[in-house]
């Protein structure tokens, strides 16, 4: 009898020690996980609240380049187009000489089926931005023939890492679009420098 008590006083004992510990053991991985939580909260105002600061600043920024790009992007497709020579078929010298005349980093000629037929950036020769997405298909198809410059805000270069600003253009009534880009980083060193 005496050990029988023994024996459930040791499985009491290890029982409401399990309990604790298992007790303990929730308690503390609540606590972390919403330590994690707001940590994952500070860090994700914190990042809000950096963008909002670089958007303020850059719309500052923004706002002569837009000007610039909405005189010069016209411009630009006259000149290169002024020597007659088929779009697709001018070389990236040429185009890179057009270009630096009106102060654009890149420059991108897209057909209607949304390939880049010729380009100063090499990698992007060939592709076919309609593949990227829904949206940026929609985005193309909203400018063919629109004779109108179209501005992005500021992106981020997926293959070179920089952040850009792209703008198109396509004359009335025709089937491809002019894009230029613009390095953000290289413009601001340039204007402040000034």
């Amino acid at each position: 009898m005496e050990r029988k008590l023994i024996l459930n006083l040791l499985l009491l004992i290890l029982f409401t020690a399990g309990s604790v510990a298992l007790g303990i053991g929730y308690i503390t991985i609540s606590r972390a996980e919403a330590v994690h939580r707001e940590n994952i909260a500070d860090i994700h105002k914190l990042l809000v609240n950096k963008f909002t600061h670089f958007d303020t600043m850059m719309r500052r920024e923004e706002r002569p380049l837009n000007r610039n790009i909405k005189e010069n992007l016209p411009k630009l497709l006259a000149d290169i187009t002024a020597g007659g020579t088929p779009l697709d078929k001018v070389s990236q010298e040429q185009l890179r000489k057009h270009i630096a005349r009106f102060h654009f980093d890149e420059v991108y000629l897209i057909n209607r089926d949304g390939i880049v037929t010729n380009t100063t950036f090499e990698p992007d020769l060939g592709l076919n931005l309609k593949t990227i997405s829904k949206e940026m298909t929609q985005h193309l198809n909203n400018i063919y023939g629109k004779g109108k410059v179209y501005i992005d805000r500021v992106s981020v270069s997926v293959k070179q890492g920089t952040y850009n600003k792209y703008a198109y253009f396509s004359p009335i009534g025709t089937d491809y679009i002019i894009e230029v880009s613009i390095d953000l980083d290289n413009y601001i060193a340039k204007t402040t420098s000034r």
